[in-house]
């Protein structure tokens, strides 16, 4: 008797229509809704917070670009100039 009460607890519908779960396996419309926009917004601020590391990165390597040129630019300048008077020496 308790095989055939199991059986047709376990083909039973709960109001819904869907099949009888445990408790922590139900889900309602309103949860799932809110877990699917709660990811889409954690995935859209990943989106943005990697777009702006990529620029900060982008403008400081900028930067570091910038700053080896206008040293190499001065050792320049002070190499031609320590040739030029040095050639006026001789």
């Amino acid at each position: 008797m308790e095989k055939k009460f199991a059986k047709r607890h376990d083909q039973s519908q709960n109001r819904s229509g869907e099949q009888n779960r445990p408790l922590s396996l139900l889900m309602t419309s309103t949860e799932s809704r809110q877990r699917g926009v709660a990811l889409i917004t954690v995935l859209l601020i990943v989106v943005i917070l990697v777009a702006v590391v990529i620029e900060l990165n982008r403008s400081s390597r900028a930067d570091i670009y910038d700053a080896a040129n206008l040293s190499d630019g001065i050792k320049l300048s002070y190499i031609s100039k320590s040739g030029f008077y040095g050639a006026a020496t001789l």
